[in-house]
């Protein structure tokens, strides 16, 4: 599959992987989402997950 690596909100990289979890250990400082009709460059919003304290 086609993972997206966001970085501040922006794609930096397209990636073949086979799933996005795998992706996100590979690379714990940035974001990877499903990269299915994502250019690098778009912006893309991502929603925080809202920590439990």
């Amino acid at each position: 599959m086609i993972v997206a690596v966001i970085v501040d909100g922006k794609v930096t990289n397209l990636i073949v992987c086979e799933s996005v979890e795998i992706a996100q250990q590979l690379l714990p400082d940035a974001v990877c989402i499903d990269g299915e009709g994502l250019a690098i460059g778009d912006t893309v919003e991502i929603q925080q997950p809202e920590s439990e304290e």
